[in-house]
């Protein structure tokens, strides 16, 4: 059993992958409902496909994490269309994105930090085979270690590591920055590291949820494929 969680992916896919994947032909073909094309955009023949895959997708998704389909919204990190996964309240967990010239022919799903805690039990298995059979490829992923017991000294030890240089990397020292109460000793964050690349977030959780006398600290570290292959492995091995 895993003690590190996952706590945000992203992962993109090929389209022409895709459309030559025993998943594509298999995909019954579900029609787009009328009400979810942005009603002042012109639905070219590759919008249109565009559109089927990001569907054919966010309805696997959902099939994998239990999650509801949400609405079609525009897209976000530069994509043109983005359709929702969202949970019983109706707030957003995840997307898959699509469509748009300077992605194209890719698309990305996203699950946020509350998808990945409450997606159905066994979800990380079930994608990473679903991945494994597309070439789907990890572009980011964070993932978190809860320490209840103040385990290692809690965040001040990671202030301390860092000033002492055991975060230096060829002779260089990552940038770091402080929030919450330090002086006072409580609710503190600390971070290290550029958050595009590589980057850990350390915090007092138990102080978030009003504990005060809690030890309960967090580490997150954020991974992105900018200068690193982000192995699939992460998403069922997250330990390692």
């Amino acid at each position: 059993h895993n003690r590190v969680s996952l706590d945000w992916i992203s992962l993109v896919f090929n389209k022409s992958l895709i459309l030559s994947s025993p998943f594509w032909m298999t995909c019954e073909e579900v029609p787009l409902p009328a009400e979810s094309l942005l009603s002042d955009q012109i639905i070219s023949p590759d919008c249109f496909e565009d559109l089927r895959i990001i569907r054919a997708l966010v309805q696997k998704f959902k099939q994998i994490t239990g999650f509801e389909v949400g609405e079609l919204r525009r897209g976000r990190n530069y994509y043109k269309h983005s359709w929702l996964l969202i949970n019983d309240q109706g707030e957003e967990v995840g997307s898959v994105s699509g469509g748009g010239h300077s992605q194209k022919n890719s698309f990305n799903f996203v699950l946020r930090g509350a998808g990945c805690t409450f997606a159905s039990r066994g979800w990380q298995k079930h994608l990473y085979h679903f991945c494994q059979g597309l070439d789907g490829k990890l572009a980011r992923a964070d993932l978190a270690l809860d320490l209840f017991n103040g385990e290692c000294g809690g965040v001040e030890s990671v202030r301390a590591a860092y000033l002492s240089g055991q975060f230096d990397y060829n002779g260089r020292r990552p940038t770091s920055t402080l929030a919450g109460a330090w002086d006072a000793g409580h609710s503190r964050t600390y971070c290290v590291g550029a958050r595009g690349s590589k980057s850990l977030t350390v915090y007092e959780q138990g102080h978030q949820f009003g504990l005060m006398d809690s030890k309960w600290w967090r580490a997150e570290v954020r991974f992105g494929n900018q200068d690193r292959i982000l192995p699939l492995e992460m998403l069922i091995e997250p330990d390692k």
